[in-house]
C-alpha cells in the first residue's frame, strides 16, 4: 500500500503519512488512520535538520542559542495549538506489524519520542502500546513534566540574570521616548537590512492600538532577545525565547490605571484591548499580559531603587521620617507642641487572601511598609490566650451580661487584665466573624499605623486569627525602632490597649521611656463609657486639637477596592499590590496635605467665632470662670468613679426581692394550673374518665407539674437568699425594706433601659461609619435619621420599654423619642438619663443640660485654638520642606547631567511631578494667609531651617515661597476658599467617589430593620 502525504495543520516538526485503508485491511471503510513509519520519519527529521542548518547559517548563532535556550513559561506564552483528540479504536495489522517485530517497533518508539520530545500520559501509553486513530487536521500538544511552581521558579530565575541589563535598556528607552515619543509600532520597510553583527527574527507584538502578528526584531550579537525588544519599546513575556511582546507605554498606562483604579484587574484590561483590536479574548492573553506586567513592575522597582539611591533615600526607616514634613521635619526655634506626633492604628478584614491561592508561586516580595511576621509573632505571648465574649440576650438581660470562653490562640488588647466595661461592650459589639478566622484564608486582613494627614507608616498581616494584641504591639514596636516618638497613637479601644502595652514586659518600660501612649479616636471614643471618655477622649486631652484620628476608617474605604483583586492572588501578588496601592494612597495624600491643614485651620476658626461670643456671654450672665468650668469634668469623674460597683448587700437585697415576686408568680400560676385541671372534668364513674380525652388531660397534667416544680425552685431560691441575709421574716410588699429594695430595682431595669437603647444606637452608628456616612452633608443626614425612624423596629421596641422604666421610677425620669433621639449626636448624652442610688444627679451643676452644652463648647473652642497653632506649625514645615527638596533635587539633577548619568530624566521628572504639586500647595497657603483674619499664615511662607541641619534658606529660580509664584485668585470668604479647593458645590453632579459613597449608604439604610 503507497502512502500519500497529507497537509498537516500541525506544527511543522512534524510529518504525517495517511494510509488509506479498505475492507480488506482490517481497517474501517472510509476511515482515515494515520501511522508514523520509522523510514518516512527519519526523513522528515533529515529534511528538517537541513533545514535548520541553512536557517542558521543566515540567521548567526544568536537564534540557535535562542532555540536551544528553554522557555521556562511555553505554555503561559499562549502556544495554541489546539486540542489532540485520541480514539479508542486500534489498527490490528498494525499492531501485529509491531508485535512480530520489536527492534523495528523500539525505532519507531524513538524516532516519535525525537520528533514530538514528550507526550501527556495517555500519549505516552500510546506510543508505547498501539496505533491509534487522530482526526483529521488536529495537532499534538508538547507535554512538559515540569510543575508550574517549577516553571515560575525557572522564569523568575532567567529574569534575575537578564535584570540588570533590561533596567539599563529600559532606562535609554525612557530617556529617547521623552526626547521624540513615538506612537504605535515602528514603520518597517522589507528591504532594510540589520546591521553587521546582528540577527533578525520575528515576534508578535501588542500595542495600544494595533496587534502586530509579525514585527522583525533586529538583535545586536550582544544584546539577549529581552534587551532588544526594550530598546524597540517592547516587553516579552518571557526572557529567553520569546513569541509575544508587549509596548512599555502600553505597560505604563495599565500601570496608572491600577494604581488610580485599584479594582481594574488583568483580565478587563485584556478583553477591553481585544475589542480594540477586533479579536476575541482568550486566557492566554491574560497570562501574556501578567507576565509582562509582573516584570514591568520589577523593573520599575529597581529604577525607583537607583534613583532612591542617587538621592540618598535609602537609609533605614528613610521613607517613614520623611514622608510626611508636617509630621517629620521639625524646624528649629518653632513652638513645642504638647502632643509631638500622632497617628492612628486599626485592623481591617476587608483585604482577605484564601490559603489555597497560588501556592506554587514561590517568589516574596519586599516592601519598606510590611512588618515582617517574624517581628508581629515576637510579641505573641505578650497577653495570654484570647477568649471569645458573647453577649447575654434576654429581657432582662443588660449589655455588658456577657459569657466568656477562652480560645487557643493569642490574646486581644484587654485579655492581661479583668474585663472593663469598654472592653466586653465594644467584644461584644465586633463582629463575630472577626473575631476568629475560618481556615480557608492565609491573610484575614491588615492592620496598619497611619499618621493623622494620611501618610501610611507600616502594616502587617492579620494571619488567620482576629484583631490579637500582638499585630498593635508589634507595630508599635517598629515605630519605636524607627525613631518617631515621641507621639500619641489612637485606636478604637485605645483605654484597653494603653493598659496592654504598659503591661508588656517586652515594650512597657521602653514605651513609657520613649513617650509613646495609646488614646482613643474621637468618633469610636463615644462607644466607651462615660468614665473613660472623661480621662481619655480627644476633646479633653490637652493638645490633641481638633483631631479625630479616624484616618484608618478612611483609608480601609479606600484599600477596600484591592480586595477583589487579591482575594485568589499569590502571596506575591497580595503584596505586590498592597504595595502599589499604598505607595499611590501616599502621593494622593501629600498632594492633598495644604487642603487638609488649611481646611482645619478654616474649621477651628469658624468654631472660635461660633461659640467663643456664647461662652462668654454665658460665663458673665452666670458668673463662671474656666477653672470652674474645668472642675465640672473632674466632678462627673469623681462621681463615676464611686460607681463602679454596687454594694454586695443591695445586690442581694434586690434579688431577694425579685425572688419573692417570683416565688408570688409561681405560686399563682401553680394555683391556676390545679384549678384548670380539676374544673375542666367532671368524673362521676368509669365511663365518664373513657369519655374524656387524654390529650388534654395529659397536656393539662404536664401544665400542672411544671408549675409545680417552678414553684418549689422558687421558694428553694427564697429560702437562700434569706439564709443568706438572715431574713427571720419574710418581707412582705409593706414593708418598708421592700419597698425601698423594690424602687432600687426600678432604678436598675431604668438604666438597663438606658443602656439598651444606648447599644442599639451605638451599633447603628457604628455600621453607618462602615458605609462612610460620617462624611456626608446635612441633607444626607437627614435622610438616614427619617430612614432609621420610620424602618428600625428594634429602635422602637427599645424606645417604648425605656419610657415605660422611666415612668416607674420616682420622680420619674424623662421621657425621649425618635426626634430627641437623632439631635444626640454624640452617645454621651445618655449618660444624663442615668441616676444613681444616692439621687438625681440632674441636680448637679455638671449634670445640668445646658451646662453640659456649655462645657462642650468650651473644650471645643480650647481644641480649636490648639489646631490652630498646629497648622500654623505644621505648614511652616511644609513650606521648609519644599524649599530643601526642590533645591536638593536641582542640585542633583544638576550633577547628573554634567556627568550624563542614564537617570538624569528619571530625577528631572520626579521634579517636575513635586514641583507641581508643591504650586500648589504654595497656592493655596497664598490664599488662607489673604483670608480675613488669617494673616499670621503669611509667616509660614518664608522657609525655615530644619532641626538638626545647618542649611541656611537659599533662594531659587523656581522658590515656591513667593506668593507671585502662583496665579490664582484671592479669595473673599472662608467659604469661597473652601469651594474653591474643592471644585464643587452641592447642586453639581457627585464625582466617582461621592457616587459610590451615597450607593453604600442607601444600601445600609436598605437593610435597616423593618
Amino acid at each position: 500500500m503507497k502512502p500519500t502525504k497529507v497537509k498537516s495543520s500541525f506544527s511543522s516538526k512534524v510529518t504525517r503519512l495517511r494510509l488509506d485503508s479498505g475492507k480488506g485491511d482490517g481497517g474501517k471503510p472510509g476511515v482515515s488512520k494515520e501511522v508514523y513509519g520509522p523510514t518516512a520519519l527519519q526523513a522528515n527529521e533529515e529534511r528538517w535538520a537541513a533545514k535548520r542548518a541553512e536557517h542558521f547559517a543566515t540567521t548567526g548563532d544568536t537564534m540557535a542559542s535562542r532555540l536551544a535556550a528553554l522557555d521556562p513559561d511555553d505554555d503561559a506564552e499562549g502556544r495554541d495549538d489546539g486540542d489532540y483528540v485520541m480514539h479508542d479504536e486500534t489498527d490490528n495489522n498494525a499492531v501485529n506489524a509491531l508485535q512480530d517485530n520489536d527492534q523495528d517497533n523500539n525505532g519507531r518508539r524513538e524516532a516519535i519520542r525525537h520528533l514530538v520530545p514528550a507526550y501527556t500520559h495517555r500519549r505516552r501509553w500510546w506510543a508505547q502500546s498501539h496505533v491509534h486513530y487522530v482526526k483529521p487536521r488536529v495537532s499534538f500538544k508538547r507535554y512538559d513534566p515540569r510543575t508550574w511552581a517549577d516553571r515560575l521558579k525557572a522564569q523568575a530565575l532567567a529574569w534575575s540574570i537578564v535584570m540588570p541589563t533590561v533596567v539599563e535598556a529600559y532606562i535609554a528607552w525612557c530617556n529617547e521616548e521623552r526626547a521624540s515619543p513615538s506612537y504605535g509600532p515602528p514603520v518597517q520597510e522589507a528591504g532594510d537590512l540589520p546591521p553587521a553583527g546582528a540577527s533578525t527574527w520575528q515576534i508578535s507584538a501588542v500595542y495600544e492600538q494595533a496587534f502586530v502578528p509579525v514585527l522583525r526584531v533586529v538583535q545586536a550579537g550582544t544584546d539577549s532577545p529581552a534587551v532588544a525588544l526594550i530598546r524597540m519599546g517592547l516587553l516579552p513575556c518571557t526572557p529567553q525565547v520569546p513569541s509575544v511582546a508587549i509596548s512599555l507605554a502600553l505597560l505604563d498606562w495599565y500601570y496608572r490605571l491600577r494604581r488610580h483604579a485599584p479594582r481594574l484587574g488583568v483580565q478587563q484590561f485584556v478583553k477591553a484591548l481585544c475589542d480594540m483590536h477586533d479579536r476575541p479574548y482568550q486566557r492566554y492573553l491574560r497570562d501574556q499580559f501578567a507576565l509582562a506586567f509582573d516584570t514591568f513592575l520589577a523593573i520599575r522597582r529597581e529604577v525607583d531603587a537607583r534613583v532612591r539611591d542617587l538621592l540618598q533615600r535609602s537609609a533605614p526607616h528613610w521613607r517613614v521620617k520623611n514622608s510626611c514634613p508636617p509630621c517629620r521635619y521639625k524646624l528649629d526655634d518653632e513652638p513645642v507642641l504638647l502632643i509631638p506626633a500622632m497617628i492612628g492604628s486599626d485592623g481591617n478584614f476587608a483585604l482577605k487572601r484564601s490559603a489555597a491561592a497560588g501556592s506554587a508561586d514561590a517568589r516574596t516580595f519586599a516592601s519598606d511598609y510590611k512588618i515582617e511576621d517574624e517581628s508581629i509573632d515576637l510579641y505573641a505571648n505578650e497577653v495570654p490566650k484570647r477568649t471569645r465574649v458573647t453577649p447575654v440576650h434576654g429581657e432582662n438581660a443588660k449589655v455588658d451580661d456577657v459569657t466568656v470562653e477562652e480560645l487557643e490562640e493569642s490574646g486581644e488588647p484587654g485579655d492581661d487584665a479583668a474585663p472593663t466595661p469598654c472592653v466586653l461592650r465594644w467584644k461584644a459589639a465586633k463582629a463575630e466573624q472577626n473575631k476568629t478566622a475560618p481556615d480557608m484564608f492565609e491573610q484575614t486582613g491588615i492592620y496598619v499605623a497611619i499618621c493623622r494627614h494620611g501618610m501610611v507608616l507600616y502594616y502587617c498581616e492579620i494571619r488567620k486569627s482576629g484583631e490579637l494584641a500582638k499585630y498593635p504591639l508589634g507595630t508599635y514596636a517598629r515605630v519605636m525602632e524607627a525613631g518617631l516618638t515621641p507621639l500619641t497613637a489612637a485606636s478604637d479601644i485605645g483605654c484597653a490597649l494603653q493598659g496592654t502595652l504598659m503591661r508588656s514586659p517586652m515594650l512597657g518600660a521602653l514605651a513609657k521611656a520613649k513617650g509613646l501612649q495609646v488614646r482613643m479616636n474621637s468618633f469610636h471614643g463615644y462607644g466607651h463609657n462615660r468614665l473613660c471618655q472623661v480621662t481619655e477622649h480627644p476633646l479633653y486631652i490637652e493638645g490633641f486639637g481638633l483631631e479625630d484620628l479616624e484616618i484608618c476608617e478612611r483609608f480601609f474605604s479606600a484599600s477596600n477596592h484591592v480586595a477583589g483583586q487579591v482575594r485568589h492572588a499569590s502571596h506575591f501578588h497580595y503584596s505586590q499590590f498592597i504595595d502599589m496601592f499604598m505607595q499611590t494612597w501616599d502621593e494622593e495624600k501629600y498632594a492633598a496635605l495644604s487642603s487638609f491643614l488649611c481646611g482645619n485651620a478654616i474649621q477651628a476658626y469658624e468654631i472660635v467665632d461660633d461659640y467663643k461670643p456664647v461662652l462668654d456671654e454665658f460665663k458673665r450672665l452666670h458668673n463662671l470662670t474656666d477653672v470652674a468650668i474645668e472642675a465640672w469634668r473632674f466632678e462627673e469623674k469623681a462621681y463615676l468613679e464611686s460607681l463602679k460597683a454596687e454594694p454586695s448587700e443591695d445586690v442581694f437585697a434586690m434579688d431577694y426581692v425579685e425572688a419573692l415576686i417570683e416565688l408570688q408568680e409561681t405560686k399563682s400560676v401553680a394555683a391556676d394550673a390545679l384549678v384548670m385541671l380539676e374544673s375542666g372534668f367532671i368524673v362521676v364513674g368509669a365511663e365518664d374518665l373513657a369519655n374524656a380525652g387524654s390529650a388534654e388531660i395529659a397536656k393539662r397534667m404536664t401544665k400542672k407539674r411544671k408549675a409545680r416544680a417552678a414553684y418549689i425552685s422558687a421558694l428553694a431560691n427564697v429560702e437562700t437568699l434569706e439564709r443568706i441575709l438572715k431574713v427571720e421574716v419574710q418581707w412582705s410588699p409593706e414593708s418598708d425594706a421592700y419597698k425601698v429594695t423594690l424602687e432600687k430595682i426600678r432604678l436598675r431595669d431604668y438604666m438597663r433601659a438606658v443602656d439598651h437603647l444606648e447599644f442599639l444606637l451605638l451599633q447603628r452608628v457604628f455600621e453607618l461609619s462602615k458605609t462612610h456616612a460620617l462624611g456626608t452633608g446635612y441633607k444626607m443626614r437627614e435622610a438616614i435619621s427619617k430612614n432609621i425612624k420610620s424602618r428600625s423596629k428594634a429602635i422602637a421596641n427599645a424606645v417604648k420599654k425605656y419610657n415605660t422604666a422611666a415612668a416607674a421610677v420616682v420622680p420619674p425620669a424623662p421621657s425621649v423619642d425618635f426626634s430627641k433621639l437623632m439631635e444626640w449626636t454624640e452617645l454621651q448624652e445618655f449618660d444624663l438619663l442615668r441616676m444613681s442610688r444616692r439621687g438625681d444627679v440632674r441636680e448637679r451643676e455638671w449634670a445640668k443640660p445646658a451646662n453640659r452644652e456649655l462645657a462642650q463648647k468650651y473644650y471645643k473652642v480650647k481644641r480649636a485654638q490648639e489646631e490652630i497653632q498646629r497648622c500654623e506649625i505644621e505648614l511652616h514645615r511644609l513650606v521648609t520642606a519644599i524649599h530643601d527638596e526642590e533645591a536638593e533635587l536641582d542640585r542633583v539633577h544638576g550633577q547628573l547631567l554634567e556627568r550624563a548619568h542614564p537617570l538624569a530624566g528619571e530625577v528631572a521628572r520626579i521634579s517636575r511631578r513635586r514641583s507641581g504639586v508643591n504650586a500648589q500647595h504654595i497656592a493655596r497657603i497664598v490664599r488662607l494667609a489673604a483670608l480675613p483674619g488669617m494673616a499670621r499664615f503669611a509667616r509660614c511662607l518664608v522657609p525655615g531651617t530644619r532641626e538638626g541641619t545647618s542649611n541656611v534658606p537659599s533662594t531659587s529660580s523656581r522658590t515656591p515661597s513667593a506668593p507671585t509664584a502662583v496665579s490664582h485668585e484671592v479669595p473673599t470668604s472662608r467659604v469661597e476658599m473652601q469651594d474653591a479647593d474643592e471644585g464643587s458645590s452641592d447642586e453639581g453632579e457627585l464625582d466617582d467617589e461621592e457616587a459610590e459613597q451615597m450607593l453604600l449608604v442607601q444600601d445600609f439604610i436598605g437593610q435597616l430593620d423593618t
